[in-house]
């Protein structure tokens, strides 16, 4: 209990940072957390709370394939379907949470086979998104392989070096992300970490 009021500062950091990033990614199609402004409760959230919570749920383009992909494709996330600890969890609700419901109910209550649901744990939010970040990307290219397109390759970035393992390794994939291939770094940069050589 003492430490209550710091893990739920930490858990809704994490999520808020979580869908921010989903919200603008072209693999997902909708972000349900009353922390972004366009949830439809965000304001009264806002007025009943001192904060947004730790659990969030999204549609990702693909359906039930997509979704399925995503979830086994997180390094970090275990999948479960508690309300969630320390540790970041992640559930498909048509086949764990909500199975019990009808498809009709479901449908009412917003869940559908493109449904996740992730309850945010209290790891650093930079790895929780990393985390997701490259599940998304091996998720595009499972569902380009499973329509038979050809993987388009990384590119090198010449000329520019990781800001945290000052190393030259870095790529520019598919998606448009920039990471390094340093084996114990491999980390997705974000446009402030990486330097001239």
């Amino acid at each position: 209990i003492k430490s209550l009021g710091p893990r739920m500062e930490a858990h809704q950091r994490g999520a808020m940072a979580l869908a921010e990033m989903l919200a603008q990614h072209p693999k997902v199609e909708h972000v349900y957390y009353p922390g972004l402004p366009d949830h439809p409760h965000h304001e009264l959230t806002k007025r009943q709370q001192k904060g947004f919570g730790a659990m969030l749920s999204f549609d990702i383009k693909g359906g039930r394939e997509a979704a399925k992909q995503m979830m086994l494709g997180t390094k970090l996330f275990q999948m479960a379907e508690s309300l969630g600890g320390v540790e970041s969890l992640i559930a498909y609700p048509v086949t764990m949470s909500h199975a019990s419901m009808g498809e009709a109910a479901r449908r009412e209550a917003g869940i559908s086979e493109k449904t996740l649901r992730v309850s945010v744990g209290i790891e650093h939010p930079d790895d929780l998104i990393a985390d997701l970040t490259q599940a998304l990307r091996m998720l595009a290219g499972s569902l380009r392989h499973a329509a038979g397109e050809t993987e388009p390759q990384p590119e090198r970035c010449p000329g520019i070096a990781c800001r945290r393992c000052d190393r030259q390794t870095l790529f520019r994939v598919p998606e448009g992300d920039i990471i390094c291939a340093t084996p114990s770094c491999q980390a997705v940069l974000r446009d402030d970490e990486y330097q001239d050589w």
